[in-house]
């Protein structure tokens, strides 16, 4: 009995001290790829500054915060919204992010979704997304944050209406001269009008 008792004991420290080892290792294994991500990252982003810079973007913040709402519920919660860059260029500001592999994809919908809540959050109408791998910047446009240019088919409709309403005013008898064309005769001159 007391040998079981003593396998015991020696059987779960050595679970304990297993399960303390994986845990550590674990632990580890985490911090070292969160650092090695965190490298990569710091290295796309100044690679993407390059791009910027190359493509005549003046940098006005790297990493800029932007506290934004969201009234959830008639309750306002807080959140931190930190795209990579914001900057302009012929006088547009722009909100940029750099991205690599499938994030740098257009069509990903985490991106498109991320980049027009930057969009919002900082009134640009633009944003960039700077795809590092293939060193191009794209820009988006998000049909939300601008009216739409129409085609101007309603100013030249009220210009034609204006032109023909000043052109009918401007007809000796107004109106009245636009109505049914009459086919009585016209009258004949008075004979005190007659010339002499």
């Amino acid at each position: 009995m007391e040998r079981l008792l003593r396998l015991g004991i020696t059987g779960g420290a050595g679970l304990a001290l297993g399960w303390a080892v994986q845990s550590g290792l674990r632990l580890a294994f985490q911090r070292w790829q969160g650092r090695r991500a965190a490298a990569r990252g710091a290295r796309g982003e100044r690679r993407a500054r390059v791009l910027l810079e190359r493509a005549g973007y003046r940098i006005l913040a790297e990493q800029p915060r932007h506290l934004a709402t969201i009234e959830v519920a008639g309750r306002d919660e807080d959140y931190l919204l930190v795209p990579d860059f914001l900057c302009e260029r012929g006088g547009r500001r722009y909100v940029a992010d750099a991205k690599t592999g499938a994030g740098a994809d257009p069509s990903a919908r985490a991106t498109r979704r991320q980049l027009l809540e930057y969009a919002c959050a900082f009134e640009v109408e633009d944003a960039l997304l700077i795809d590092v791998n293939q060193g191009r910047i794209l820009r988006l446009r998000f049909g939300v944050l601008t009216p739409r240019r129409g085609r101007g088919w309603g100013w030249l409709l009220a210009a034609l209406g204006l032109g023909a309403a000043w052109w009918t005013l401007s007809l000796p008898t107004g109106w009245q001269g636009l109505g049914r064309p009459s086919l009585r005769a016209p009258a004949a001159p008075a004979l005190d009008q007659a010339p002499k």
